[in-house]
């Protein structure tokens, strides 16, 4: 295992003094608190449902009448009755609630709206949430009494970005005898464009003889990386004999065919170095366990490997598999030889590759070149922070301390980020965090955001109790929003209606620009407020990562409320407190969901020595996968594993990603709990736990 073969290439970070820390006993007196609907659970019953609070009566717009007529418009829209939804929202004085039902009717599929009544919409009310699904009913909506200049006009103030849409302006294009400007509109809705089956049979009927060879060929490319089977399979039939061979092979492949490896062999030389080929063939192989043909093939990839991102999932795997099995070398091949010119993918690529080339192979001048790279494919603070703080190993290890020090300055500079805390810390261990000045617009700015029309929708819906329908429309208003105060007020607004959620949602939004909205971002939540053992600190940042408070929130795998419990693990907790359990509670009781969450972290905590970053994990992903990791990696809590490198093997990104960031809003939260900036040196502190024997020499 590789903790066997390659702990004497991870560093250790330098010892230090743990003491064990306490949260002041008093500390949530010192905060302003956002309150969650809760009750106390008693013991041995669960807790009754909450009321819901409303807001203030004094901000309220909507006259009691209006908010039933409201209500019932919504009830109907709900059910798909739109004519009897509009009816009814048109007796409102208020006409905000028409524009709502109106807005929902125009997205539904077959609603019958027209041409001109949709794009009125969109032209009219440009911050409005979902444009995109407005813009295909506009599509869809153009037919034969459509003018062809009101077509014109309107692509040309909206250029086409689906099939469809494509397939409309190169008819209109072709009615005023335009031909010439229709083709490459036609081609392009075949080669690019999502077709409905009819659609590709009236754009094959129009244009199927003037499409080439190299056409047919790379819409059928296309189809096949994109996992459209079946639209082409209906291309076989148009391809030349050497394309359709290719093709046929890539299909039965990916239908995971078990002669498809003969289809293969048996073509052409030339067409054997296809990038979609060869992906689809290593996916195949990967299904049936033929390890060594995967590696063979990604070793030995073409130069064009038609979609590089699809790649790198395949690449990312097999390196970190060839990391626990010790083959470094290979494992840093791997990830260097990614091909990806940009994007996320790239940025996950260059760290990898560097970081193996620092910490394993001991190539700081390799490892320059990967990080630089990072540093430059990135533009959010996580991933500058990170660039910046590897970059600063990097220049250390290569015994230039004064750039080691530049580099590690850039990373201090995004103090909420847990790289930018690492690189604070290496600056100085007793330096203060380094959070940012309190954003405040001005009243103006204020009067003129609480304008807007999409803020004004927003409120009506809460009013409503359609707060479902609220996430869009914040989440709409921090995309259009161009100043930091803006930035601000779409936050505040979520919070001001009783969304905290959509207060951190939009805030994270926003922190990927740069704009860092710190009691937004961060809210002092109750009932977490409440708890003391363990931290405060430590349980707000857990159910700000897990939920985002958002009570009611239910995640894919079924796990549930504030701290995303799932039901069987809360009934174990439940029974062990003594309490009722009722499923239902995790996610309409805070204080109930808190109660249970708060101890199993607790138990967490003490099953790992208080060593955050496993608990974490383990909380995450899972206490067995804890025990395999340590045994993979080496045990994180004894002075000759790195915790840096420790978390950073982490297979899942899911887990990665989790640790590190409730790390980081752990020291945020410390801060804003006691008023007063906390020294960066904690964070070690939470990464290595209590000094305490590990599993290496005892059960963990």
């Amino acid at each position: 295992m590789f903790a066997g073969l390659c702990l004497g290439l991870i560093a250790p970070v330098a010892a230090r003094p743990i003491p064990e820390t306490k949260p002041s006993p008093d500390l949530a007196s010192t905060t302003t608190a956002t309150p969650l609907p809760s009750a106390k659970p008693r013991r041995g019953t669960p807790p009754a449902r909450p009321e819901q609070t409303r807001l203030p009566a004094q901000h309220e717009i909507l006259s009691a009448a209006d908010r039933e007529i409201g209500r019932k418009a919504f009830q109907e829209a709900a059910a798909s009755r739109f004519d009897a939804a509009r009816r009814i929202a048109a007796t409102a004085k208020e006409p905000m609630i028409a524009q709502l039902v109106r807005w929902l009717w125009l997205q539904s599929a077959n609603s019958g709206a027209g041409f001109e009544e949709i794009t009125k919409f969109i032209d009219s009310k440009p911050d409005w949430p979902a444009r995109e699904a407005l813009l295909r009913r506009a599509d869809e909506a153009i037919d034969g009494g459509t003018p062809d200049g009101r077509i014109l006009a309107w692509f040309d103030a909206h250029p086409p970005e689906t099939g469809l849409g494509l397939l409309r302006l190169g008819e209109t294009l072709l009615r005023l005898s335009r031909e010439a400007d229709a083709f490459p509109v036609m081609r392009r809705a075949w080669v690019d464009g999502n077709l409905s089956l009819r659609d590709e049979k009236v754009l094959w009927a129009e244009f199927g003889q003037r499409f080439s060879v190299a056409d047919n060929a790379a819409r059928t490319d296309r189809l096949l990386w994109d996992g459209n089977i079946e639209a082409a399979r209906r291309m076989l039939p148009r391809l030349d004999a050497e394309s359709r061979l290719l093709a046929e092979a890539r299909i039965a492949l990916a239908n995971n065919v078990a002669s498809a490896e003969k289809l293969v062999t048996g073509l052409p030389a030339h067409l054997q170095d296809d990038g979609g080929l060869n992906y689809d063939r290593l996916r195949w192989q990967r299904k049936r366990g033929m390890n060594d043909g995967v590696e063979a093939l990604l070793y030995n990839a073409p130069d064009d490997l038609g979609r590089a991102e699809k790649w790198w999932v395949e690449r990312h795997f097999r390196a970190r598999k060839a990391l626990v099995e010790g083959r470094i070398s290979e494992a840093y091949r791997l990830a260097a030889g990614h091909g990806l010119k940009g994007g996320g993918a790239k940025a996950d690529a260059e760290w990898l590759a560097g970081w193996i080339a620092l910490r394993l192979l001991q190539e700081p001048k390799a490892a320059l070149k990967h990080f630089t790279a990072l540093q430059d494919s990135v533009r959010f603070p996580v991933s500058l922070s990170r660039a910046a703080y590897w970059l600063g190993r990097t220049h250390t290890a290569l015994g230039d301390t004064e750039q080691a020090r530049h580099s590690y300055e850039q990373a201090a500079l995004h103090g909420t980020t847990f790289y930018g805390q690492l690189a604070a810390h290496e600056l100085d261990a007793k330096r203060p965090l380094d959070l940012p000045d309190v954003i405040q617009p001005t009243a103006e700015q204020a009067r003129q955001f609480q304008r807007r029309e999409v803020v004004r929708a927003a409120q009506i819906l809460v009013e409503l109790d359609q707060e479902e329908r609220l996430r869009p429309f914040i989440m709409r208003l921090v995309h259009t929003a161009k100043t930091p105060e803006e930035h601000k007020l779409v936050a505040q607004l979520a919070r001001n209606l009783r969304r905290v959620d959509l207060a951190v949602a939009s805030s994270k939004r926003s922190a990927r620009q740069g704009i860092i909205l710190l009691h937004e971002a961060y809210p002092l939540v109750e009932p977490m407020l409440r708890v003391d053992d363990p931290e405060t600190a430590l349980v707000l940042a857990l159910s700000r990562q897990e939920s985002e408070f958002n009570q009611t929130a239910v995640s894919p795998a079924g796990a549930r409320g504030l701290m995303q419990l799932m039901p069987a693990t809360a009934k174990g907790i439940a029974k062990e407190l003594k309490l009722g359990f009722d499923q239902n509670q995790l996610t309409r009781n805070a204080g109930y969901n808190v109660q249970l969450g708060s101890h199993y972290l607790k138990g967490l905590l003490r099953n790992w020595d208080n060593n955050f970053v496993l608990a974490l994990a383990g909380y995450n992903a899972g206490e067995a996968r804890v025990r395999r990791w340590i045994q993979d990696w080496g045990d994180p809590r004894q002075p000759n594993v790195d915790v840096i490198d420790w978390i950073e093997l982490i297979p899942f990104s899911e887990t990665r990603n989790y640790v590190q960031r409730v790390l980081e809003s752990v020291q945020v939260y410390r801060h804003l709990l006691q008023n007063q900036p906390g020294s960066v040196d904690r964070i070690y502190i939470d990464m290595r736990g209590l000094p305490r024997q590990a599993c290496s020499t005892s059960p963990c």
